[in-house]
């Protein structure tokens, strides 16, 4: 509602701002059907041009932090960017037919549509991914006209299997433009093990081994599915790990600007590294965001495979790694940490964002 009310005075301002008669702009706007009432009297449509009036359209949908539905900082989706349930006040629309006419494709167009791999927030769609890929499920978001922007936070070997395959042959959404895949320290293949991470998105199955910045795509490689994506302008890569792995993530950046993921027609994605990020954060070791989720999603097992007080998920001094990336010229986020846990109930997390925009190809 706060935002509501700055938009009021924004447009009171404005309203004061405009003479009585304005450009045509102001009251026809392309998406309106002549059969409603075109509310010609009312100053927010003949006193204030239709781009203007579409950017206080924007503001007053776009998407914010709901402080009434925080999530618990201990649980596996809490992040930095994370920290509340997501909310758009959609009042605006039911305010009148012409309203509605023109405000009904922005909120799917301005906000990103968040995706899951298991254990989302709770206000979030139980759907997950597993679901996303089937033929009903995607049916269900083509109807969300205007989709610009998807946001998945996946598994490693949702990416690199069947599953990342079936989303791309089955989204058709023509007004798609942006996608971002979120890895986590705890979505990398074999990462309960120590495991060294690896990412080659040119190469097929389970990434092993690098390619070479002149090799192609290969056959059945996810780079090679982005393709598909009718509409695409803009991918962005997550990877999150631990600050101890730091330098094996950086090993994977460092080959970034060798994957040009070829599209359709004579464009490619190229990386803009001026806009890579980043960032680090202290957060809840793993053994606890799985206690926290494990009732009703993961099988009982895993509490003995994993337990909290497990060697693989600890980290002797994670406010000293804090430091080392501080002093690399890591950007750290703060976020609430609870004072009655000790030092060693935390993990110190490296988070590098990689942006790749639609060229087209030399």
């Amino acid at each position: 509602m706060k935002v509501l009310s700055i938009c009021k005075s924004f447009f009171k301002s404005l309203v004061d701002h405009f003479p009585q008669s304005t450009c045509e702009s102001a009251t026809i706007a392309s998406n309106v059907p002549e059969n409603i009432d075109p509310q010609s009297t009312s100053p927010l449509f003949n006193r204030i041009p239709a781009e203007i009036r579409n950017q206080i359209f924007e503001l007053a949908l776009s998407a914010y932090d709901d402080k009434s539905k925080p999530y618990n900082n201990g649980s596996y989706y809490y992040r930095p960017d994370h920290r509340y349930a997501h909310k758009v006040d959609t009042n605006l629309l039911l305010t009148c037919r012409r309203i509605y006419a023109e405000t009904k494709d922005i909120p799917a167009s301005i906000n990103p549509y968040t995706c899951w791999f298991q254990r989302p927030p709770p206000y979030a769609s139980k759907q997950g991914l597993t679901r996303l890929s089937t033929e009903d499920t995607v049916g269900v978001l083509v109807r969300h006209r205007g989709l610009k922007y998807v946001h998945i936070h996946t598994q490693q070997f949702w990416l690199y299997g069947s599953g990342f395959i079936q989303f791309t042959q089955l989204w058709k959404l023509p007004s798609l433009t942006h996608l971002k895949l979120t890895l986590r320290h705890s979505d990398w293949y074999w990462w309960e093990n120590e495991s060294g991470i690896a990412l080659d998105p040119k190469l097929p199955g389970s990434p092993n081994g690098y390619s070479n910045a002149s090799d192609p795509f290969a056959k059945g490689s996810w780079g090679s599915q982005l393709k598909k994506m009718e509409s695409f302008k803009v991918f962005q890569l997550e990877l999150e790990t631990v600050e101890k792995k730091k330098d094996e993530l950086d090993a994977i950046v460092a080959r970034a600007p060798g994957w040009q993921f070829p599209l359709d027609g004579d464009q490619i994605m190229i990386l803009d590294e001026s806009k890579t990020k980043r960032t680090g954060w202290l957060g809840h070791k793993l053994g606890m965001m799985f206690l926290q989720t494990l009732p009703y999603n993961w099988p009982g097992n895993r509490l003995i495979r994993y337990p909290a007080s497990h060697s693989r998920m600890s980290e002797k001094a994670p406010f000293a790694a804090k430091e080392r990336l501080i002093k690399d010229g890591v950007k750290f986020e703060d976020v609430e940490l609870d004072t009655d846990l000790a030092e060693e109930q935390y993990l110190c997390y490296y988070v590098v964002t990689l942006t790749w925009n639609a060229r087209a190809a030399q």
